[in-house]
């Protein structure tokens, strides 16, 4: 993702590749402030698809090349009510992993999905000039999703006032951050703690301790749910359309 810029050795006028930044490890936005900045000024700048892409991605934890993914299929029922959760390949692990949809992700479904859209048909998609099509093998021409570079490049332009690097992996981080800080009813989840009883423990990652600490899957649930990044936000645009 890097720019590069060639420059010549003063030496033997051999050329290198230099990196124009270095080591810009994607940051996490670590206050609900400035995720709501973020998705505000998506909305703002007319970028709805972004602002809808963004609010699941940092309540799912989901990678990019993942979000990208999701069809109507994968998240409306047949009864035409959104999924709770759904168990996905992750496309870099080749994985299985359980999504939980909370209201903030429902919604960003929602507006993405107003106008309605056949089941095979992609989620997120442009609302901009650069539309790309397929055609289906019954003959229908259904757009193409947004792509993971004009997501890496939306984002890094709607943060570049703001202090750190948010590339798409951001959403990912951002989520880790606040699921590690979320207060489920009686189930609290900090990661500092988590980290220091993994030294504690001499446990291997903690991921072990995760484990020994016996989280079941309603407690990741209930966390997922707990959370709803950037509803607000999505529920004044939308109670205005």
């Amino acid at each position: 993702m890097n720019n590069v810029i060639v420059k010549k050795k003063p030496d033997n006028l051999i050329m290198e590749v230099v990196n124009k930044k270095t080591c810009h490890k994607a940051n996490a936005v670590k206050t609900e402030e400035a995720v709501n900045e973020i998705i505000q000024n998506f909305i703002d700048k007319g970028k709805i698809e972004y602002a809808c892409l963004f609010v699941v991605g940092i309540n799912t934890g989901s990678r990019i090349s993942d979000l990208v993914k999701y069809r109507v299929c994968d998240v409306v029922k047949e009864d035409g009510s959104l999924e709770d959760e759904v168990t996905m390949i992750e496309q870099k692990t080749k994985k299985h992993r359980t999504v939980y949809f909370n209201k903030a992700c429902k919604l960003a479904f929602q507006i993405m999905l107003k106008g309605g859209k056949y089941p095979d048909e992609w989620i997120f998609t442009s609302h901009g000039n650069r539309k790309s099509y397929i055609t289906t093998i019954d003959g229908r021409k259904i757009q193409k999703p947004v792509t993971r570079q004009s997501a890496w490049n939306n984002l890094m332009w709607i943060t570049e006032n703001m202090e750190g690097h948010y590339s798409t992996h951001a959403m990912r981080k951002t989520f880790a951050n606040f699921f590690c800080q979320t207060d489920a009813g009686n189930i609290y989840v900090d990661g500092r703690n988590v980290a220091a009883l993994t030294q504690a423990l001499n446990h291997s990652s903690s991921k072990t301790t995760l484990t020994y600490m016996d989280i079941q899957e309603t407690e990741l649930s209930s966390i997922y749910n707990s959370l709803n990044l950037g509803y607000k936000v999505l529920k004044d645009y939308a109670d205005k359309i």
